[in-house]
């Protein structure tokens, strides 16, 4: 090859673009590639052979000055492009800006930490800067076309690593794993045959081959600018990039095709595993993955990644074979674990930096965060610090661009999935709070509800000095409710929305009293008595919130009573106080939620066709607390009595004859009443006999209870229905999709961050 000839191959190759004809460039860069052919990392001294052949020089310069000048033309030979590009990487003679190009586009640079950092990422919510130039022909492009939030994860968590290093340390796992002792004896005398070891040839290496592998290193470094061959792939025709982006998938060989989602994994973006879960698998991988090379495959990944940055407008045209290729690196049987780890991390790399700039793009990009979960156990587990700090850069970043609840799903039981580790654990959490600190919406309610209670349950066990931080939750959690329906207040709602907004205000404050309740029951007195404090909050707040009446009667006679009596059983059983200490504690704190729930929310309570059971199961409870054997408990259940039967006699409802198809319920209201304290009794409603309630009256201070008319008190109880509302009230995750279709529809503005 001469320059006439690279000339020539030029011309035709931009009359070809020109008149738009086919084929020319492709045969033109398949005649170059053959010239390379002394690039062989099977043969010996590869660099010098190539730097002393001017023609394989002159012939793989000209072949990259056609792919970087008519790319759109090329089609078939960018596999042969691939090719050449693979073999440089095994014989380390890849340009530095390349890898420049790599480690600025996807992996960022790292800044040293650990993940005792976490303590401070609540406060620092932009990472190192992750931007820098490819190359410099496109420099300015790169300034302007990639631009986006720089992911934090190296800030955090385990310090990434660069790509070059990444690629290595991979391809040294697999020798060790693969090879053993005798796989590595018998690779060290292959290439001490072949005069192929690298410090053998820096040392032992003539003047002339030292020259001929500088004239090789000049070649590939400086004139071929392999670099924009990905650099500028945003300016190729679309049939050219899917063609490049299809030479990249199949260029490291067939990946094992993964088992089909099954039904549940579609919907919550796989199953999270346990702790028994992160041992090593038991699957047989040496039979999946033949012929695939993984050094190749690392290094396509990472071109991959690349190319779909720099592509960002067309990322719907080509993410469907790059989702197909992603999910079979992460889902396939007897992938490389290091191949794998590299997938998922870029696949949160992928949402952290196109979320924020295309949130057209949102679906698809999430569609693929479902993918992490199914992670294989053990790769899980050895990288859970990095994908935990992935993770919060990712909500850091483009939480306020996930609008679907299946994705919220996905993100936050990745974020449980990490906490598993210890060593992840702090990042975690830290990725949760930012969540429920910042981006609380109906769509993630519950889901950080839910997950706020998994990081308490998992601190007070084994990380007790995040327990104070996992608690705080609790607090936030409750604020928001209250805020949100405020927010609604005044906004115009048409009767349909009112009725939408009132079912699921009503199902979240259910929800919400439901995990306050199951952590009254946690054997740790400091969660306990958080959860009680909030459970008060909650219940004061439910008149404000417009709770439905069959929603608080539901709260109080599922959720709050049965852990009532089943703690006051406790606190009279042996041995209770080694299991669960102070549990007289909890046990009269909610006694007071009870009773403070039920004082409020009484005048619409008695109005339920479900009050006289609600009725009888706070009896029980109260009876339970009172013979508990503890003397505080039993006065604080008396107390609690006293005050909910004056009410109820002072509504009408307490009176002589009041029944339902089963009890009398006035004779069963004072047998137990007498059996909690001998002092209540039916005499206590006179106000001659009782001097405090005398007082009170005199004093105005019942003149403003809610007189019921004076008939049999079942009659009243069936002809003062409130309001009702149509059909049953949904479960969580229908009441956050319906509020999110009334949402989507633009009659009520989004609340994301109601004030408290």
């Amino acid at each position: 090859m001469t320059s006439n000839h690279d000339d020539l191959l030029c011309s035709v190759c931009r009359l070809s673009a020109h008149y738009d004809v086919d084929g020319v460039a492709d045969s033109a860069v398949l005649v170059l590639a053959k010239f390379s052919s002394a690039l062989n990392p099977n043969m010996p001294k590869p660099r010098v052979n190539f730097g002393r052949d001017a023609k394989a020089c002159a012939a793989v310069e000209t072949m990259f000055l056609i792919v970087t000048r008519y790319g759109d033309c090329v089609r078939s030979s960018w596999t042969n492009v691939l090719e050449l590009v693979l073999r440089l990487d095994k014989l380390d003679l890849l340009p530095p800006a390349l890898e420049a190009l790599l480690d600025s586009d996807v992996w960022g640079v790292p800044t040293t930490g650990s993940a005792a950092a976490a303590e401070a990422a609540a406060s620092s919510q932009d990472g190192p800067a992750a931007n820098g130039t490819a190359s410099a022909r496109s420099s300015d492009d790169t300034a302007t076309a990639d631009k986006g939030p720089a992911s934090p994860g190296g800030a955090v968590g385990r310090p990434l690593k660069s790509a070059r290093q990444r690629r290595a340390a991979g391809a040294s796992s697999r020798r060790n794993v693969g090879g053993g002792v005798g796989g590595g004896f018998l690779r060290s005398v292959t290439q001490l045959i072949a005069l192929q070891e690298p410090e053998y040839e820096a040392k032992y290496a003539t003047e002339v081959e030292k020259e001929c592998e500088a004239a090789a290193l000049d070649v590939l470094h400086n004139k071929c600018a392999i670099q924009d061959v990905f650099a500028d792939s945003r300016f190729l025709k679309q049939e050219a990039l899917q063609s490049l982006v299809a030479a990249i998938i199949s260029a490291p060989g067939q990946l094992p095709s993964p088992p089909p989602l099954s039904a549940g994994q579609q919907g919550s973006g796989g199953v999270l595993p346990g702790e028994a879960g992160f041992h090593r698998s038991t699957m047989d991988k040496a039979a999946a993955g033949v012929g695939v090379d993984w050094e190749a495959a690392d290094l396509c990944l990472d071109l991959l990644l690349v190319v779909l940055l720099r592509n960002r407008d067309r990322l719907s045209l080509l993410w469907p074979p790059v989702f197909d290729h992603l999910s079979a690196i992460i889902r396939g049987k007897g992938v490389d674990g290091n191949l794998v780890a590299a997938a998922a991390v870029g696949l949160l790399r992928l949402c952290q930096r196109l979320l924020p700039c295309k949130p057209e793009a949102a679906e698809p990009l999430l569609r693929g965060l479902q993918l992490v979960p199914n992670l294989d156990p053990e790769v899980a587990w050895i990288n859970a610090e990095v994908i935990a700090a992935e993770m919060l850069a990712l909500v850091q970043a483009a939480s306020p661009h996930i609008k679907a609840q299946w994705a919220w799903a996905s993100a936050c039981n990745l974020i449980k999935m990490t906490s598993v580790r210890p060593e992840a654990f702090p990042v975690s959490l830290e990725a949760l709070r930012w969540v429920v600190n910042n981006n609380l919406t109906p769509l993630n309610y519950v889901l950080a509800l839910e997950a706020s209670v998994w990081f308490i349950e998992r601190a007070a066990l084994e990380h007790p000095k995040s327990k104070e931080r996992c608690l705080s939750l609790l607090g936030r959690l409750t604020a928001w409710l209250e805020g949100w329906a405020a927010s609604l207040a005044g906004a115009g709602l048409s009767p349909e929305q009112l009725l939408t907004f009132s079912n699921a205000k009503s199902e979240f404050w259910l929800y919400l009293v439901e995990m306050l309740a199951k952590l009254a029951e946690h054997p740790d007195l400091q969660v306990r008595s958080a959860a009680t404090a909030r459970l008060q909050q909650a219940a004061v707040a439910a008149e404000g919130l417009g709770v439905l009446p069959g929603s608080v009667e539901r709260g109080l006679r599922e959720r709050l009573l049965p852990p009532l009596e089943l703690l006051s059983k406790k606190v009279s059983s042996k041995g209770a106080s080694k299991d669960m200490p102070q549990a007289e504690v909890t046990v009269s704190e909610l006694v007071r939620v009870v009773s403070k729930a039920l004082l409020l929310q009484l005048p619409q309570l008695v109005t339920q066709p479900g009050f006289p059971t609600l009725w009888l199961a706070v009896l029980s409870s109260l009876s339970a607390a009172a013979a508990s054997g503890n003397e505080a408990l039993s006065d604080a259940a008396a107390a609690a009595l006293q005050n909910l039967l004056i009410m109820l006699h002072d509504m009408g409802v307490l009176q002589p004859g009041w029944s339902d198809s089963q009890h009398n319920l006035w004779q069963h209201t004072w047998h137990v009443a007498h059996k909690i304290s001998s002092n209540l009794n039916p005499q206590m409603l006179s106000p001659h006999v009782n001097p405090a309630r005398q007082q009170a009256i005199a004093a105005g201070g019942l003149q403003s209870l809610p007189q019921l008319p004076h008939q049999p008190p079942q009659i009243a109880m069936q002809q003062q229905q409130q309001q009702p509302y149509a059909g049953n009230i949904p479960s969580p995750v229908d009441a956050a999709a319906a509020v999110a279709g009334t949402e989507a529809d633009g009659a009520v503005p989004v609340q994301q961050q109601a004030a408290a």
